[in-house]
């Protein structure tokens, strides 16, 4: 299951269950995944006196939650300060009833790269409104509230668009999660390809094709060739 991009709100009005190797999956509108992607801004930062247990909280307009770090990954804590923009790939925990974040990998990001963030996620949500799938029990949004969503984070972009001609393309960010691992795929020709390669071919986000590419490795479907990747 790929890692799905969501709203912090997405993750704490999801479902924690179970497998039957008892490993946790996140389940919400988006359907069901291990791990999850949010795009937020630090807004504190903590590490206890012992530095055994550290956290940052983590806002994206739509709610906030904490990403917790034990031990030896509380040195991650440092490197990052109130006001970063940060992209998470986590796995989602509970604790007195309380979700939370473990994280796998952090990237930080310019305010380009958040913009382009939220704007995948308001376009997987307007997708699924639109085909019946959305549920409004956990008071998630609708069409309405997307489209008003989409029109503000096309305005940013262009408030905040560089001034030459290398400014944001709508076409190099609709991808829906489920679909960029294929999207991946299928740039890959008969020659081994490297990241940079895949990333302009397809025109997808920098992380998006590191993840998917980590994700294609560790389930077999491509193989790597002195820093390049191939198909099998």
């Amino acid at each position: 299951m790929a890692a799905r991009k969501l709203r912090i709100k997405d993750v704490i009005a999801g479902r924690i269950v179970s497998d039957d190797d008892s490993k946790n999956s996140l389940v919400t509108n988006f359907g069901e995944s291990r791990e999850v992607r949010v795009c937020g801004t630090v807004v504190s930062k903590f590490i206890s006196d012992d530095e055994n247990y550290g956290n940052l909280v983590l806002d994206d307009g739509s709610e906030s939650i904490q990403l917790k770090f034990w031990r030896s990954d509380v040195d991650t804590v440092r490197r990052f300060e109130a006001g970063d923009f940060t992209d998470v790939l986590a796995n989602v925990r509970e604790y007195n009833d309380e979700k939370y974040l473990q994280p796998v990998q952090l990237f930080k990001r310019d305010v380009h790269g958040w913009i382009r963030f939220h704007l995948d996620v308001a376009l997987s949500i307007k997708g699924l409104v639109e085909e019946g799938s959305w549920s409004e029990a956990q008071d998630m949004g609708s069409l309405h509230d997307v489209e008003e969503q989409l029109d503000e984070y096309d305005e940013m972009e262009k408030n905040f668009a560089p001034s030459n001609d290398d400014s944001f393309e709508e076409d190099s960010i609709v991808f829906d999660d489920d679909d960029i691992n294929r999207t991946v795929m299928d740039a890959m020709g008969k020659d081994p390809m490297s990241k940079e390669e895949i990333i302009k071919k397809t025109m997808l986000d920098e992380i998006d094709v590191m993840l998917s590419i980590k994700e294609l490795l560790e389930n077999g479907d491509i193989f790597e060739i002195d820093g390049k990747y191939k198909r099998l």
